[in-house]
């Protein structure tokens, strides 16, 4: 307050209070700075005009609630604010925010008073949605202008009964003139409560003396909402309507979708036993039993399996149900569905995806079980491969075992060009290399330790390559050989049984460490040198060029040898 006065007294080049248009005087109104606003609009010279800016002044401090603020701007000695400016912007705004004394007070104001049913009614539907009831019949009310009850085709009523503001309906209903229809726009107020679960407003809809509202109206769809959320007692309401009631088969059982779906088992039942026009078990293809399936709902399952007409077929959709329940590992609707007395579900269904899906899960019971199936059995090996490679990446050890131990169709360890393989060293699952006897790892690295295998090189049996190790080119590393530190196996060089190559040590072309022999410390086996039996090469020793170091050992002995090469 200090501020804005000093700044207006300024003795050379003082601010003016209507600067900007006014800004200054909107901004204290909407933060209900009444003293500020006072001040602005009583300034000696270029005072604030309270009508400013197309009466924005007003408009924000009626959409606050600064009800004093509201009375000076239309009060003002000069300039003042018309009450209906703006097409009754600021009634609207008041009657949005329930200010019931704005509301009275700018319908009230003795010139340029507000009208009630200004912008086509739309005060009275912001007050219905907002549920504010006296706000309401304020507006009804007033003796001029006043507001229709069904403007806008009944939307304020169906607002209402959307936010379940029963009072509001219920006045909106009874009005003296233009009352709202209960069956306006199609009948969406029913649709709405409806939706909402709004029991006592269903009833009022549906029991108008005048213009009721039809429970099968909009094809059904007040049903079909009423089942998704679950609200039995309106389904039960619709169902049972004395007139119109609505059919339970309505958009082809959509509401038995929507009540299997959730789970709601009280209605499905009431969908299937309905006197007239029941709901079919296979409706849509059979889509409510796959919904019920994958939604883990088993008793809803069995119930549309055995529905006396018109049962869900199990093999609905290509058996789609049995692959929602593989794919979250529920064994017990695998059995159920695999066990169906007709149409049972297809174990190999959609070229094995129930398979695929169970085994990227991990699900090891129902791989068995599909793979297991007497009649359509699931191939371990199919889609080329894929079931093992989803569960190499995973890590998923016993499903891959089982997969590969298939007594028919067992799937291959380099399907895919060694891509099983490739996922499960994505996933620095060594395990499940070390499976796989024969495998191949080409032009990958594997993520385990930093150790790198490239080009075509071969890691076989046990072996272990760890730390930052690297097998490159054509190498081969088998059975229970270590390459570890930072050693390189490279070229076509071969490290069987027990051999080590450890810390920086190299093995190049096509030299060969076999049996327990170990090359550690920075030594070097080059060309196509032989270290066998339980040989060392250590330090910085060099065995190069095509010398055979089982020759040299006879003929010198192994310590001479180890000399000489040390020189």
């Amino acid at each position: 307050m200090e501020v804005v006065r000093t700044l207006l007294d300024a003795p050379q080049h003082a601010v003016h209070a209507d600067c900007l248009g006014g800004g200054a005087l909107v901004e204290a109104a909407r933060c209900g700075y009444i003293a500020v606003v006072r001040l602005l609009i009583d300034a000696p010279q270029h005072a604030a005009h309270a009508d400013c800016l197309g009466g924005g002044a007003l408009v924000e401090a009626a959409r606050c609630g600064h009800i004093a603020v509201v009375r000076l701007l239309i009060d003002a000695p000069q300039h003042a604010d018309h009450a209906d400016s703006g097409d009754g912007m600021a009634l609207l705004y008041a009657a949005k925010g329930g200010h019931i004394a704005i509301v009275r007070l700018l319908l009230d104001a003795p010139q340029h008073a507000a009208h009630a049913d200004c912008k086509r009614g739309m005060a009275l539907v912001e007050a219905a949605r907002g549920g504010h009831t006296r706000v309401v019949r304020t507006l009804l009310d007033t003796p001029q202008h006043a507001a229709h009850a069904d403007c806008k085709g009944g939307v304020a009523l169906v607002h209402a009964a959307e936010g379940g503001h029963m009072e509001v309906v219920r006045t909106l209903l009874d009005a003296p003139k233009h009352a709202a229809h209960a069956d306006c726009l199609g009948g969406m107020a029913l649709v709405q409560a409806a939706r909402g679960g709004y029991i006592e407003i269903v009833s009022l809809l549906l029991d108008a003396a005048h213009h009721a509202a039809r429970a099968d109206c909009k094809g059904g769809l007040a049903l079909i909402d009423a089942a998704r959320g679950g609200h039995i007692a309106i389904v039960r309401l619709l169902l049972n309507a004395r007139q119109h009631a609505a059919h339970a088969d309505c958009e082809d059982s959509m509401a038995l979708v929507r009540a299997a779906r959730g789970g709601y088992i009280e209605i499905v039942c009431l969908l299937l036993d309905a006197a007239h026009h029941a709901a079919h078990a296979d409706c849509k293809g059979g889509v409510a039993l796959i919904y019920a399936a994958k939604g883990g709902h088993i008793a809803i399952v069995r119930l549309l399996l055995n529905a006396r007409q018109h049962a869900a077929h199990a093999d609905c959709e290509d058996s789609m149900a049995l692959v929602q329940v593989a794919r979250d590992g529920l064994m017990d609707l695998v059995r159920l569905l695999q066990d169906a007395p007709q149409h049972a579900a297809h174990a190999d269904c959609g070229d094995g995806l129930a398979l695929l899906d169970a085994a990227r899960g991990g699900h090891i019971a129902i791989v068995r079980l599909l793979l297991d199936d007497a009649q359509h059995a699931a191939h371990a090996d199919c889609r080329g491969g894929w079931a093992i490679m989803q569960a190499a990446e995973g890590g998923h050890m016993e499903v891959v075992r089982t997969l590969l131990d298939a007594p028919q169709h067992a799937a291959h360890a380099d399907c895919g060009d060694g891509m099983a393989l490739v996922r499960a060293a994505r996933g620095g699952h060594i395990e499940i290399i070390r499976l796989q006897p024969s495998a191949t790892v080409a032009d990958i690295t594997i993520v385990a330790d930093g150790a790198t295998v490239a080009d075509s090189a071969t890691v076989a049996g046990s072996a272990t390559v760890a730390d930052s190790a690297t097998v490159a080119d054509s190498a081969t590393t088998a059975n229970n050989a270590t390459v570890a530190g930072s050693a390189t196996v490279a070229d076509s060089a071969t490290t069987a049984n027990t051999a080590t190559v450890a810390d920086s040590a190299t093995v190049a072309d096509s030299a060969t460490v076999a049996s327990s022999a170990t090359v550690a410390g920075s030594a070097t086996v080059a060309d196509s040198s032989t270290v066998a039996g339980s040989a060392t090469v250590a330090g910085s020793a060099t065995l190069a060029d095509v010398i055979s170091l089982p020759a040299l050992v006879e003929s010198w002995g192994f310590d001479q040898w180890l000399a000489h090469g040390a020189a």
